[in-house]
């Protein structure tokens, strides 16, 4: 639901019963949340907007959920996951989701699993495993135009053709997992509970 003017507006959803969130709204009354799809075995990300009403923003190649998390004004932040609730940060914009693996440094020993905020000026918030030390630990991503003369690692991505990250194999640790699937309402109170593989 959004409230505007004292008055409740239907989001709508994407026909499942479960779970049906709105997580975010920017200064447009854009609306970012998860919800859903028939049957609720699974939960996509959604925008809505006034004009168009409730969008499925999707997920990444081989993923079958993902979440909406914060949006600033053309720029949703999130995750997309697996089946096993392998999960990576993603960014949807232009009408495309990236994940924001692909955007940063390929030397860099963190692998950004969700993007929970994004300011105006595009930096954004979230939590990474620390590949060499196993570690969950917060990220900040600001954006090369945005970065110190002095930041290093713009120029060296590991972006690759399809979008998405090359560390994108990677298992993430147990404990995790159940972090990410427990962040995405699965597996409450019994109901739909998934066993990673």
């Amino acid at each position: 639901m959004l409230w505007k003017n004292g008055l409740p507006i239907d989001l709508g959803s994407f026909g499942g019963s479960y779970t049906n969130l709105a997580n975010s709204i920017n200064n447009l009354d854009q609306v970012v949340g998860v919800s859903d799809l028939i049957g609720d075995t699974t939960t996509h990300a959604f925008l809505w907007t006034e004009n168009q009403g409730i969008q499925d923003l999707g997920t990444l190649l081989g993923h079958f959920s993902s979440a909406g998390n914060d949006i600033d004004i053309g720029q949703v932040v999130g995750q997309s996951c697996d089946v096993n609730f392998n999960c990576r940060a993603v960014i949807w914009e232009h009408g495309a989701i990236t994940d924001l693996n692909t955007l940063i440094p390929a030397s860099s020993p963190l692998l950004l699993v969700f993007a929970s905020a994004i300011n105006s000026r595009g930096e954004i918030v979230g939590a990474a495993l620390d590949q060499s030390t196993g570690a969950t630990v917060p990220f900040l991503a600001t954006p090369c135009d945005e970065a110190p003369n002095d930041a290093k690692g713009c120029e060296n991505t590991t972006q690759s053709a399809a979008g998405v990250s090359a560390q994108s194999m990677v298992v993430l640790p147990e404990g995790l997992r159940k972090q990410l699937q427990q962040r995405l309402s699965f597996g409450r109170f019994g109901t739909r509970s998934i066993r990673p593989q």
